[in-house]
């Protein structure tokens, strides 16, 4: 895996890992649950 590796593999992986994970379809699908985080730690909060 990317962890594993080193140099020019790490990148080469690491490139392909980041369109996958960082793309703007799958990190919108995580807003909902850090609105929710957010929301939780603000009425603990106050």
């Amino acid at each position: 895996g990317v962890l594993l590796k080193n140099g020019e593999d790490w990148r080469s992986n690491r490139v392909i890992l980041n369109r996958e994970v960082i793309s703007p379809k799958v990190l919108g699908n995580f807003v909902p649950l850090l609105d929710e985080v957010g929301q939780d730690f603000v009425a603990r909060v106050h």
